[in-house]
């Protein structure tokens, strides 16, 4: 019996890891398909996406907007300021 339940938890360990390279290879897939279309996802549901003439568009997901609630005001760097 002990042998079961040791083949079955080793079983359960290769099924969750195999699980999780699977779901890492499809997310950097999907960020490399994003960044040739110009669009840079943040795992901070944010995301920015720059336009042909170099103008760039930031947003949030729609998580980050509901749980950041109605906003009061938004500060923007001056224009033709550097960011990093």
């Amino acid at each position: 019996m002990v042998v079961v339940l040791v083949v079955l938890t080793v079983a359960a360990f290769l099924l969750a890891d195999w699980y999780l390279i699977r779901r890492r290879q499809d997310a950097a897939q999907a960020a490399a398909v994003a960044a040739e279309a110009g669009l840079f996802l943040h795992p901070g549901h944010t995301w920015v996406r720059i336009g042909a003439d170099g103008a760039v568009l930031v947003g949030a997901s729609d998580f980050a907007a509901s749980f950041a609630g109605a906003l009061a005001a938004i500060e923007l760097p001056r224009a033709g300021a550097r960011l990093r």
